[in-house]
């Protein structure tokens, strides 16, 4: 009721209380957009980052805020804190924005950010924003693209590159093996549903996530907002999610612990493969 009265630093404070909590209320968030809209060009640079991160997180980027936005956060990405660049850049993948020029300034920041390599989450981050520019465009060809990539795999002994499924501490070799070995289930490897990249599909009716540590944000077991945004989708398209976060897996021991749980999981869904199950 009181929104009128907000400023764009209000807003920016308020969204990243949302994003964290995953409010995602339309109704709370509207006049929000509707301040941003307004204010554009009077927003301080150092509220941009937080403010376009937090859009993304609640997914409510929608197009006509994403053209007044989008520009302004590509004007300041050569004036922005490195942290800030990274977290940019990485909401930037997460809408597929790949405007090359931007890109490119952003990637050569990214290379001059030497104590990010060091950390494990940022580093993280970077590798996966790599990952979907290989995947997405031709930047891989841009001078120094291959050297960034070689630094964080190095700076962190590939302990968390060797593959994407290690990176994010996600169990796909495991859980291939109890689905095969273990539970003598029927499934596909790699589906996409309505555009949503998924591990497996467990036939004929249930998905299985691997919710890796980027989908929750940093330190806590809270989902992102386009997880909560991928795993609804998918349900409302008429299949059962079985969800495996990697904090739920890494503890299970044996390879019985995770048949249990997977079983257990299948069980509590209501999903149709637990009648094949063969234990």
């Amino acid at each position: 009721s009181k929104a009128n009265q907000l400023s764009p630093t209000d807003v920016q404070k308020i969204l990243q209380i949302f994003a964290r909590h995953n409010i995602g209320n339309r109704e709370l968030i509207k006049p929000c957009k509707s301040i941003v809209r307004k204010n554009i060009g009077n927003i301080s640079p150092e509220d941009i980052p937080a403010l376009f991160v937090s859009l993304v997180d609640l997914n409510r980027l929608d197009d006509n805020l994403r053209k007044v936005f989008l520009p302004v956060v590509h004007e300041e990405m050569m004036t922005m804190d490195p942290s800030d660049v990274l977290d940019c850049a990485f909401a930037m993948c997460v809408i597929k924005s790949y405007p090359g020029k931007t890109w490119k300034r952003i990637l050569s920041r990214l290379g001059k950010g030497v104590e990010m390599f060091s950390d494990p989450t940022k580093a993280f981050k970077l590798f996966k924003i790599v990952q979907s520019l290989r995947k997405e465009t031709d930047l891989h060809s841009f001078p120094g693209f291959d050297g960034l990539y070689n630094r964080i795999c190095e700076a962190n002994d590939f302990k968390y590159f060797a593959k994407d499924v290690q990176a994010e501490g996600l169990p796909f070799a495991a859980l291939r093996t109890v689905l095969d070995e273990q539970l003598g289930l029927s499934y596909k490897d790699s589906v996409f549903i309505n555009g949503h990249y998924c591990h497996f599909q467990i036939l004929p009716d249930t998905i299985v996530v691997l919710s890796g540590r980027s989908e929750f944000y940093a330190g806590t077991r809270g989902h992102r907002g386009a997880s909560l945004l991928k795993l609804r989708q998918i349900r409302n398209y008429g299949f059962k999610v079985l969800e495996i976060p990697y904090f739920e897996w890494e503890p299970l021991a044996t390879a019985q612990d995770k048949a249990d749980y997977v079983s257990e999981k299948l069980l509590r869904i209501g999903s149709a493969a637990y009648k094949n199950l063969a234990i």
